[in-house]
């Protein structure tokens, strides 16, 4: 099994209490996870490795804030993750990014309770 990068070099791996909920996941969701850290943390693509991703999309919006797509190919699939919540973005959309690209930096933005960086595939 293949491991994602940890998207926040500088944090040791942990996770918010939660994780995926039944209902985000029968709204058509996928696999989403809520990684807790201090305003203006770095964070990076979470990858396989060896692998890149292209920036999709950049833009705001009121529940996730400052929000990121990028995609991958990873053994014939196409992934895709969000970014949400981010205190600022360091890229833009067609941007090509290696896991040690800084994407951004962890906020409270949109509808957050408090600083952390929340992921989506």
């Amino acid at each position: 099994m293949t491991l994602l990068s940890w998207p926040l070099h500088d944090v040791p791996p942990h996770l918010s209490e939660g994780g995926t909920s039944e209902d985000h996941l029968a709204r058509g969701g996928g696999f989403a996870v809520d990684i807790p850290a201090a305003t203006w943390t770095p964070f990076y693509p979470a990858l396989p490795a060896g692998t890149q991703a292209t920036v999709e999309t950049v833009r705001w919006d009121p529940q996730c804030g400052n929000l990121l797509d990028y995609a991958f190919v990873f053994d014939g699939t196409m992934w895709r993750v969000r970014c949400c919540h981010a205190q600022q973005l360091a890229v833009g959309a067609g941007d090509r990014v290696g896991k040690d690209t800084i994407l951004g930096y962890v906020g409270a933005t949109g509808a957050a309770d408090g600083p952390h960086i929340h992921l989506a595939l």
